[in-house]
């Protein structure tokens, strides 16, 4: 999912793309040529390939087609962001489980983009990531939040302050984010404005150092600001 309207590169985005499927690479690189921000500069059939090529073409993004439900062996996903750091890593995949998602974001992928979505979010999921944000389906989002909830305590930070400066409101608003609820659905509930919402959104954001609702939503779970009914988890995050 989106986490933020994003704006159009001056130059071209420069794209690698990686599949092991010679038909599956070439109809990517057709899809991605017919949008005028976009330039494909190589394509390979493996990461390996990737990490042995991103530094000669130096991409702004690498697009890799998983053909299986699982990331790719060893830390293939690393190394490629090792070779090149300025290069956003985005995965096209079949079904995942909460474990893979979770590893995908921990080895560096900024987006993840289901085999089924229509052709139009792909090119969002690259600008999106581009700009510096996540990009993850919505129908992933709950999974991703319950995996985070589900950290064994050892694994969460210990946090002096968990308010993180949020005033009673903004917590209010945050655990509204969580539910998925959209700005007019969340001040319907706070009896205020819509620009009211906003406005809160905005400090919420700064406290938090976040930029999109749902890195306030992961966020917010991770170091347990607001509690969290797993019994009815959101299924996505509005936007």
């Amino acid at each position: 999912m989106p986490t933020q309207t994003t704006n159009r590169r001056s130059s071209p985005t420069r794209i690698f793309i990686v599949s092991k499927h010679a038909i599956y690479r070439e109809a990517l690189r057709v899809l991605l040529a017919s949008e005028e921000d976009f330039e494909v500069v190589a394509m390979g059939a493996d990461c390996l390939a990737a990490v042995d090529a991103v530094c000669g073409c130096a991409p702004h993004v690498v697009l890799i087609d998983l053909g299986a439900p699982v990331l790719p062996e060893g830390d293939a996903l690393r190394a490629i962001g090792l070779a090149h750091p300025p290069a956003r890593i985005i995965i096209i995949a079949p079904p995942i489980g909460r474990s893979v998602l979770a590893d995908a974001l921990r080895s560096g992928v900024r987006g993840i983009v289901p085999r089924s979505a229509p052709t139009r979010l792909l090119a969002m999921s690259i600008r999106t990531v581009v700009a510096g944000q996540y990009w993850i389906a919505r129908d992933m989002v709950s999974d991703l939040v319950e995996t985070f909830c589900t950290l064994p305590p050892r694994a969460r930070p210990a946090i002096v302050d968990r308010r993180f400066g949020l005033t009673n409101r903004e917590l209010e608003i945050v655990s509204l984010l969580i539910g998925g609820y959209a700005n007019k659905q969340i001040a319907d509930k706070c009896a205020i404005g819509e620009r009211t919402v906003k406005h809160h959104l905005a400090n919420i954001f700064e406290k938090l150092g976040v930029s999109s609702r749902l890195e306030a939503v992961l966020f917010a779970v991770r170091h347990q600001i607001v509690a969290v009914d797993r019994s009815d988890a959101p299924r996505s995050v509005a936007v």
